[in-house]
């Protein structure tokens, strides 16, 4: 996913006039680039904070869905790996180290738990880079 559906998808405004192309388009599209992607990742981590609810947990648990069948396959669940990745996160920048994250969803979950946090978009990966402030 680019930088710009991430955007579309968290709806976090943003236009052509941010944008470095300067293609003339009245609304931002795919190849989205900000002309200083350190101020636009700064408005981001704003928008988002607008939307975040603050836990009073240490890290993100699981919320498995209960099964009217119960059947037990030992295979990990989407959820499982998602929970593993923000807590995996979570615990890395609380250490003093980076981590790595996909998406804005992933992003708001662990502002949920760490609101400082300080985020740098690589595009070549897509995907934000994340460390405390």
């Amino acid at each position: 996913m680019n930088l710009h559906n991430d955007l579309m998808k968290a709806k976090i405004e943003h236009d052509c006039s941010q944008c470095s192309y300067k293609c003339g388009k009245r609304s931002a599209c795919e190849d989205f680039v900000p002309e200083d992607m350190d101020d636009f990742m700064e408005y981001v981590v704003d928008a988002l904070m607008e939307t975040v609810v603050p836990s009073k947990d240490k890290k993100l648990k699981r919320r498995p869905v209960k099964s009217k069948i119960p059947y037990d396959d030992k295979i990990p669940t989407m959820d499982y790996y998602y929970v593993a990745l923000v807590n995996d996160t979570l615990s890395e920048i609380r250490r003093g180290y980076e981590a790595y994250i996909f998406n804005f969803e992933q992003l708001r979950d662990v502002m949920s738990f760490e609101p400082s946090v300080f985020v740098e978009y690589i595009p070549e990966a897509e995907s934000y880079k994340v460390m405390l402030k």
